[in-house]
């Protein structure tokens, strides 16, 4: 897809959203791993993908990753995902995560395009 398309944007708001992704694939990894972050645009999203080859998440938590107070760190609060999700959603987006295989974990933002 080629051609310009704007998003409506909080600028402060999606900086907490990618710098939360990015501190959390950092620590899984212990800060030894390989981050990748890219952007993708289609027809009607601006796709900002995450994906780290770290541990990859317990199975216990994944139905649970966006609620509130979940964490897998001694010491975390469990509100970095809960309010990342928020900020997508204020952006009329969605924040999204599966597994990569054999190891790893990969979120995905997606912001709309304003309508034209």
């Amino acid at each position: 897809y080629c051609g310009k398309q704007d998003i409506e944007m909080i600028p402060d708001q999606l900086q907490y959203l990618f710098c939360n992704l990015i501190d959390n694939a950092l620590l899984a990894m212990e800060y030894k791993g390989r981050l990748l972050v890219k952007t993708e645009v289609n027809v009607s999203n601006l796709i900002v993908v995450f994906e780290d080859n770290g541990p990859g998440l317990p199975e216990e938590i994944k139905e649970r990753l966006f609620e509130p107070f979940v964490t897998t760190r001694s010491g975390g609060t469990g509100l970095g995902l809960s309010s990342a999700q928020r900020v997508a959603q204020m952006h009329r987006g969605k924040l999204s995560c599966c597994d990569v295989t054999p190891t790893g974990t990969r979120f995905t933002v997606e912001i709309p395009f304003l309508q034209t």
